[in-house]
């Protein structure tokens, strides 16, 4: 019997999104140091909607036996809204009504060609382009109008040699901003990708990863809308941040021992022309906006593990060290330094599991200026799995009332807030799912139609 290989594959998706958000209600007081005996009563309310249509097309050519061509488009239309309301006792209150119109294009083009069994040769192309329209009404009024268009363009070269791998990547990326009353940024920028990975021994692996590139600024930051957050603070964007310069080496080992699986993974990461925050004064305002000159050193590592004595009990367990340090010019911001642990166990009996987790606390820095730092958090839980139904029960954070610290250090400005979302409180829950296959005769593919979203240019108060 004779087989003859597809020689084609086509595909065409369309998808309609609809995302909203519950409102989000969070009440408070403030204090200022101006006048300690006066308290004031605070609330906040947020939601948001979002409603996106999606065309794509697929196609993957099998040329010849050693030659393919894959080719997609995608064309979106997404209409979101943000509504922000602040009050507070004895001061007129703030409100923020955006709505945005975005339009989102991307194609992707891939040619690969496998000269032989050690060597193959691809090159990639992309171009994606976006079109962002808000309008902003409440205490402050006015219209945005943003476009981005951003190309990338690269080939690749891969070549095996007994149980290594290493593969060459050197490309070019191209961008264009522009924010309707400011002037065209225009950015050309080579990128580098080198890696080299294989087994040293029969149950050990070895990867290892340089990259030398650019990221862009999110788009709600190229706006330049001003959104107030209350009475004394407002954020604005900026339509003239640079493209960020990224250089980083990555390396993880691998080695199972019996019944214990390990992996060491260490990153380090460079920016320069980094994004942070920048505060400053306007008569009784406090201005937060955006820079582009920051450098940031980031330096991760840790070592992880599973241990699986049998079929039925499971545990596993990393610990992680990060370091990482800002330089923001004008400004003396101290560098986290932070240990982090994780563990979770698992023990099945028939249809039935217990597992059990812990995080301890986690620190990050937020565009410079701010540290993030989160509590303790740990669960439990029992579930019943049978033809298709999941049946879960359990609880996190009994007896805890986890709380999220911010604190802003800046030569204008230096605070301290405190959140505490429902969600990370002391609570218990009732999970019920089923699942359904529609039967073998159905051809399942990994990639499944493209769910993702356009990026949204709103200016956020949070």
């Amino acid at each position: 019997m004779k087989f003859q290989a597809i020689k084609r594959t086509l595909r065409g998706d369309l998808i309609f999104g609809r995302d909203a958000t519950p409102r989000n209600e969070t009440n408070g007081s403030t204090k200022y140091s101006i006048d300690e005996s006066r308290n004031f009563t605070t609330s906040t309310k947020t939601t948001n909607r979002s409603t996106t249509g999606t065309l794509k097309l697929y196609g993957k050519f099998n040329i010849a036996s050693n030659h393919m061509l894959e080719a997609s488009v995608l064309a979106r239309y997404g209409h979101n809204k943000y509504n922000y309301a602040y009050l507070q006792s004895e001061t007129p209150g703030i409100e923020s009504n955006v709505s945005e119109d975005n339009f989102n294009q991307r194609a992707n083009l891939k040619y690969v060609w496998n000269a032989d069994r050690k060597n193959t040769l691809s090159a990639v192309a992309t171009y994606s382009s976006q079109i962002n329209d808000a309008e902003y009404r409440g205490t402050i009024t006015n219209n945005q109008h943003i476009f981005i268009g951003l190309g990338t363009g690269g080939v690749s070269w891969q070549h095996r040699f007994g149980k290594w791998t290493t593969n060459l990547m050197p490309g070019i990326a191209t961008s264009l901003y522009h924010t309707r009353g400011y002037k065209t940024t225009h950015n050309y920028s080579p990128s580098l990708t080198i890696s080299l990975d294989g087994q040293p021994g029969k149950n050990d692996f070895i990867f290892f990863e340089g990259y030398m590139g650019v990221s862009y600024p999110p788009t709600s930051f190229m706006t330049s809308a001003i959104q107030y957050i209350d009475p004394l603070e407002v954020s604005v964007g900026n339509p003239e941040l640079d493209v960020t310069r990224m250089y980083m080496g990555t390396l993880v080992y691998g080695i199972g021992i019996g019944k214990v699986n390990l992996q060491w993974f260490a990153r380090y990461l460079l920016q320069n022309n980094a994004i942070a925050y920048r505060y400053d004064t306007e008569g009784d305002l406090l201005v937060r906006a955006l820079r582009s000159d920051t450098k940031n050193h980031i330096f991760v590592t840790n070592i992880s593990g599973t241990w699986r004595p049998n079929n039925k009990f499971s545990i596993s367990g990393s610990a992680s060290y990060s370091y990482q340090g800002n330089k923001v010019p004008g400004e003396t911001t101290p560098w986290v330094n932070l240990f982090i642990g994780r563990a979770q166990a698992s023990y099945y009996i028939g249809k039935f599991s217990i597992n059990a987790n812990y995080e301890s606390p986690n620190e990050i820095s937020s565009y410079g200026l701010t540290r993030i730092r989160t509590s303790h958090k740990y669960g439990a839980s029992a579930s019943f799995a049978t033809s298709g139904w999941l049946l879960e029960a359990g609880f996190n954070n009994l007896f805890l009332k986890p709380a999220t610290e911010s604190w802003t250090y800046s030569r204008s400005f230096s605070g301290l807030s405190t959140r505490k979302e429902k969600t990370d409180m002391s609570h218990g829950y009732i999970r019920v799912s089923y699942s359904v296959d529609f039967g073998k005769k159905m051809r399942h593919t990994k990639e499944g139609p493209d769910r993702s979203t356009s990026e949204s240019a709103i200016l956020r108060a949070n």
